[in-house]
């Protein structure tokens, strides 16, 4: 959520007609007879997970109104006819129940459109709730970090360490008001963005990669405007509906999703949200590049140690994958998708963010990401 919200989605194509019939009421009293089995399954073998589902269960309900999803939705139980059931599951669950066109990860949800089903490792919740306590200011309990160092953290010591900054009872961002409004708007974001796949209804199967292009255009297709092709072209489409019904869903939302007596529903958290996924890049990137300014920043922002400690970490990295990392196949890069929402809530009525200047972060990569195209085709 590559299709989903953090870079992963199974099932990618483009929105047509085939689509819209797929949405037919037999399919989605298919979908309802699925549901009550696949819970069935999930509960005989121990595979859902409690974690969250009270507030995750509030949000599900605000958002299937607000996007007037038939049947609505719901969090570990049976949905309405026509509704959208999210499966908060345990790692490692059974894959013949989750299916097997869909990979379960802790990274991002998954969305079998098809089915009307969201899937959501719940060790991805406490991670993006322990990512939200560590960015939180110390006067809200939190520590203050950058996102860089926050990504930094998670790398080096992920949960289930640190249990005070994910469990309900201590976790800043669960207890603090202002940490929970963050919370509500971001998660609000990934839900909605998810229950936009299930509108759009399911999609033609794509391949994977573009084809008919040289091996280094190949790579760098999802970025260079001259070489992307109709697949890229496709999924980016399918993303970006996704992303228009979310942020309209969140903005329009109450308390249940993060709107406070000062801002809009998912100012604090939209923005934060994709600051948190863009420096994720960063990390992964930056640890392990041969570029020195590169490696000056992350240790002016997360420090000799943790440098040290990261650049020692495995991790395969192509010659590309500078590119790749910020330029997905499936979606815009997480910079093009944070300038645009702040373009958004820029010239929205009630957001703190009304009138502000978007910072121009997208130039840079662009500034890159040419360099990159225009030796492409030599390659």
């Amino acid at each position: 959520m590559k299709g989903c919200l953090c870079r992963r989605h199974m099932i990618f194509g483009i929105l047509g007609t085939a689509g819209l019939a797929a949405c037919s009421a037999r399919a989605a009293a298919q979908a309802a007879s699925d549901h009550a089995g696949t819970l069935r399954a999930l509960r005989a073998a121990g595979a859902l997970d409690p974690y969250l589902n009270e507030i995750l269960g509030e949000l599900a309900t605000e958002l299937g109104r607000l996007m007037q999803i038939p049947g609505g939705a719901a969090v570990n139980a049976v949905p309405a006819a026509g509704g959208i059931l999210v499966c908060t599951v345990r790692a490692g669950s059974p894959q013949s129940i989750i299916g097997s066109d869909v990979v379960l990860q802790r990274g991002s949800p998954v969305t079998d459109a098809a089915r009307h089903v969201v899937w959501i490792d719940a060790d991805f919740l406490r991670d993006l709730t322990t990512r939200i306590s560590l960015l939180a200011d110390p006067s809200m309990g939190g520590e203050g970090l950058s996102a860089v160092a926050v990504e930094a953290q998670m790398v080096l010591t992920p949960p289930p360490a640190r249990p005070e900054l994910w469990q309900p009872d201590t976790s800043p961002a669960l207890t603090n008001f202002t940490g929970q409004r963050a919370w509500r708007g971001a998660i609000g974001f990934i839900l909605a963005h998810e229950f936009g796949h299930v509108l759009q209804g399911p999609t033609r199967q794509l391949p994977r990669e573009p084809g008919n292009l040289p091996p280094r255009a190949r790579e760098l297709a999802p970025v260079c405007p001259a070489l992307t092709d109709p697949v890229v072209t496709a999924r980016r489409v399918y993303e970006e509906k996704a992303d228009e019904l979310a942020f309209e869903a969140v903005i329009a939302g109450g308390a249940v999703l993060g709107r406070g007596s000062r801002y809009l529903a998912g100012d604090l958290g939209i923005p934060m949200l994709l600051q948190l996924f863009l420096a994720k890049d960063i990390v992964y990137v930056g640890s392990k590049i041969d570029s020195q300014p590169a490696i000056d920043f992350l240790r002016q922002q997360i420090g000799e140690d943790a440098l040290t400690r990261l650049k020692v970490i495995p991790r395969s990295l192509r010659r590309s994958a500078l590119i790749e990392q910020f330029y997905s196949q499936t979606h815009p890069a997480v910079v093009q998708r944070l300038s645009a929402i702040r373009r958004k809530l820029s010239v929205q009525p009630g957001s703190i963010w009304y009138g502000s200047r978007v910072p121009p972060v997208e130039q840079i990569m662009k500034e890159i990401a040419d360099k990159a195209c225009a030796e492409a085709p030599a390659r």
